[in-house]
C-alpha cells in the first residue's frame, strides 16, 4: 500500500462500497452497548453484525468518514419496542436476531470488517420506520 493510500485509510477514507441496508461485521469492542446489553456477551466474540442506515450519498462520499449503523444481537429475548426481529438468513445473518435501534450509532467506515449481506427492501423500510418512530419523526 502506498503512503498516500495508507494516509487515506488512516483518515477513514475508504474505497469500500457501502450502501444503506448493508449488513457488515464490525469490531465488537468499538461499539457502545449499554450494560444490560453487555451481560453475557461472549469475550471471544470479536465482531458484531451491524446494519448501515446512513443515506446513500453519505455512504458513497469519501469525505464522510463515518456511517450510522444499527447493531444486532442474537439475544432475541432482549427484544424491546425499539428492536426489529430479523429471521435467520435475513441479510446474511446466521441466526434469528434483533436490530437494536435504541443503540444506533456512528462508526468509522474504515473499521467495517466485511459485508455479509443486505436487508431485503421491505425489512429495511421497516427498520427506517422504527428509527423514525424512536427519534420522534412519526
Amino acid at each position: 500500500m502506498s503512503s498516500i493510500d495508507q494516509a487515506l485509510s488512516d483518515a477513514g477514507i475508504t474505497s469500500e462500497i457501502i450502501h444503506p441496508g448493508d449488513v457488515w461485521l464490525y469490531p465488537n469492542q468499538e461499539l457502545f452497548l449499554s450494560d444490560d446489553k453487555l451481560k453475557g456477551r461472549a469475550p471471544e466474540q470479536k465482531n458484531r453484525t451491524v446494519i448501515v442506515v446512513e443515506n446513500d450519498g453519505h455512504c458513497a462520499d469519501p469525505g464522510h468518514i463515518t456511517v450510522h449503523v444499527v447493531p444486532t444481537s442474537r439475544k432475541v429475548h432482549l427484544k424491546e419496542d425499539t428492536s426489529l426481529l430479523l429471521a435467520k438468513g435475513t441479510g446474511g445473518l446466521d441466526e434469528e436476531s434483533i436490530a437494536m435501534v435504541d443503540i444506533m450509532q456512528p462508526v468509522l467506515k474504515k473499521d467495517l470488517v466485511r459485508k455479509i449481506g443486505e436487508l431485503p427492501e421491505d425489512e429495511f423500510h421497516q427498520l427506517l420506520a422504527l428509527i423514525a418512530e424512536v427519534v420522534g419523526i412519526t
